[in-house]
């Protein structure tokens, strides 16, 4: 497995079991840092993949947790 395949293969884990778009501070430039992995790399494996950039990527996990939170329970977070 070639790194940008591992990195995509964490990346994902990080997003769906540890949830890490729900820390606002957390920026998908820091997280390719962490993971030693181009941001640029990173972002055209997620857009042939999903069709989402990185950012684009976290800011839809954010906005779907937002929608998910204010249609259950009526809360409005701004994160």
């Amino acid at each position: 497995m070639c790194a940008i395949e591992k990195a995509y293969e964490i990346f994902g884990a990080l997003m769906t079991e540890e949830k890490l778009y729900l820390n606002p501070s957390i920026k998908f430039k820091t997280l390719c840092s962490k993971l030693g992995v181009d941001p640029a790399e990173m972002d055209r494996k997620l857009f042939s993949e999903l069709g989402y950039k990185g950012e684009e990527l976290m800011e839809a996990y954010r906005e779907g947790t937002r929608r998910a939170l204010q249609e259950k329970y009526g809360l409005v977070f701004f994160f």
